[in-house]
């Protein structure tokens, strides 16, 4: 019995010490976490945490603009101390220092004029647009009042040739001697001479001539400074194929929502009068998609890059 008494008294003692024990545990790691929930509320009230966005894009060009705006007034300063020949190369240069738009049309016309290209001149005027001419010489020489209204009111006049003919590609010293009138008919009409672009009857991919003369063309072209211009969408209003207007209509716009840098080939000679007649609707479905109008006439470094990697020139 005194044994038995003797570990009841034993095992009380021990449930004690065993309490003790747990609530000084239990209250350490209540102090413990009292003290982790002071340390981080005193960081998120002291120091915030603030999520950095990146930059918008359109943040970006406003400073790039920011910039070349201080060039341009720079510039302008310049134009009473310096000679008109350097003031025109600085200006140049801050042209080309100009992004890319996002979204960049050339619209483009060839084998003209013609009684077709009044309507289409009309038309590009009541839209406040500026397009290229791609002129054949021989019109050139017939119509040089239309050139010169084409070039009066802003727009861009190259050569396509002076008589459209295929077979000169079999023979490259004629075919530079029709190049080489097409632009002396642009300049006897315009007494100007025309940026160095040029477009080759039937494109640079024309299966009719044969290759190796064809090439040496094409090479004689570059090494006289002349770039060749090609097109990546088209109103497929070629002599040879007659479509409606919806048609030549969609044909573009369907190209525009696949591309952001587009040139458009159409056609502004004899009985196009369907091209013209498309050509607000065009015009119209690229300004809501937000392509911006361009010409060769100042073609800036940026996209003339941007051609020869789309291979849009000198293929």
């Amino acid at each position: 019995m005194i044994i038995v008494a003797w570990l009841g008294k034993i095992g009380v003692v021990l449930k004690k010490k065993t309490a003790r024990r747990l609530r000084r545990i239990v209250a350490l790691s209540l102090f413990v976490c009292a003290c982790i929930l002071l340390v981080i509320s005193g960081k998120l009230l002291l120091f915030p945490s603030v999520k950095e966005e990146p930059p918008k894009r359109i943040e970006v060009f406003d400073r790039y603009w920011l910039r070349l705006q201080e060039k341009i007034d720079w510039l302008a300063k310049q134009r009473e101390s310096k000679s008109a020949k350097d003031f025109l190369w600085l200006s140049k240069r801050t042209l080309d220092l100009r992004p890319l738009s996002s979204k960049t049309v050339f619209l483009t016309f060839d084998d003209g004029p013609s009684g077709t290209t009044p309507r289409i001149l009309d038309v590009l005027k009541a839209n406040g647009v500026k397009a290229t001419f791609f002129t054949l010489g021989l019109q050139v020489d017939d119509m040089p009042s239309i050139v010169r209204r084409t070039l009066k009111e802003g727009h861009c006049v190259l050569s396509h040739g002076y008589s459209h003919r295929y077979d000169l590609y079999n023979d490259p010293p004629k075919f530079f001697e029709d190049i080489d009138r097409s632009m002396a008919s642009i300049m006897k009409a315009t007494s100007e001479k025309p940026p160095s672009y040029v477009r080759l009857p039937g494109g640079a991919n024309n299966q009719y001539p044969r290759k190796k003369p064809f090439d040496e063309c094409k090479k004689g072209l570059l090494n006289r400074g002349i770039s060749y211009v090609e097109w990546n969408a088209s109103m497929d209003d070629s002599t040879f194929r007659k479509h409606t207007k919806n048609y030549m209509i969609e044909n573009v716009l369907l190209k525009a929502k696949a591309n952001s840098f587009i040139v458009v080939l159409m056609h502004d000679s004899a009985g196009k009068g369907l091209t013209a007649s498309a050509l607000p609707e065009v015009i119209k479905g690229l300004k809501d998609m937000g392509f911006v109008f361009r010409t060769f006439s100042n073609l800036s470094d940026a996209e003339k890059k941007r051609m020869l990697s789309l291979k849009l020139i000198n293929r």
